[in-house]
């Protein structure tokens, strides 16, 4: 387990103890026919047999060595680097861009998530600027109506009309109503 932004995270390859626990069983196992069978008895506990099991046990680490080194940086580095930039969207940032390691002749599986993502990130980056326009724009036709409604239901409420300025401030109130309901239908039917 390895702690995250998230809390823990479990690691699923292996752990240092699981290479040298690894490291330990494939020297032992190398050495084991030497041992058993190319020593005499007495002198299964000789130098000879001493020196072979650290040759073994150097092959295998440094099998251990190169098989962790390779897991790093060609899958937990750019599997972080992921995650940091998924956070970043997470978070809001959709000019997050992810630079693919390999040319198109030589992609992998971790390039071609990289294109996923960015092409993700992309939409997601352009829904963001469609809503936050939708939302500008909606707030600009509700707000002119609304003002027309308030300014004439004001005029009648703070000044005596005659019976042509009531029949014309509720005419507009009444056309400034039906934008409001018209709008309000419109969006309805975008959101369903």
């Amino acid at each position: 387990m390895r702690g995250g932004k998230n809390g823990p995270v479990r690691v699923r390859y292996f752990s240092w103890a699981e290479y040298f626990s690894l490291l330990a069983a494939s020297a032992l196992l190398a050495a084991l026919p030497g041992i058993l069978y190319g020593a005499d008895r007495a002198l299964i506990w000789s130098w000879y047999t001493l020196y072979y099991m650290l040759y073994w046990a150097i092959v295998a680490g440094i099998l251990c060595a190169i098989t962790a080194w390779q897991k790093y940086h060609k899958f937990e580095k750019p599997i972080r680097k992921l995650s940091a930039a998924a956070q970043k969207v997470a978070s809001g940032d959709f000019s997050v861009y992810l630079e693919p390691d390999h040319t198109l002749e030589k992609r992998d599986y971790i390039d071609v998530m990289y294109n996923d993502f960015n092409r993700m990130v992309a939409e997601l980056g352009s829904i963001e600027t469609l809503k936050n326009d939708f939302i500008a724009q909606v707030s600009h036709e509700i707000k002119t109506p609304m003002t027309a409604i308030i300014g004439y239901a004001d005029r009648l409420y703070q000044k005596e009309c005659s019976r042509d300025e009531v029949r014309e401030a509720a005419g507009y109130i009444l056309n400034e109503g039906m934008r409001l309901e018209a709008l309000s239908g419109k969006m309805l039917r975008l959101i369903a």
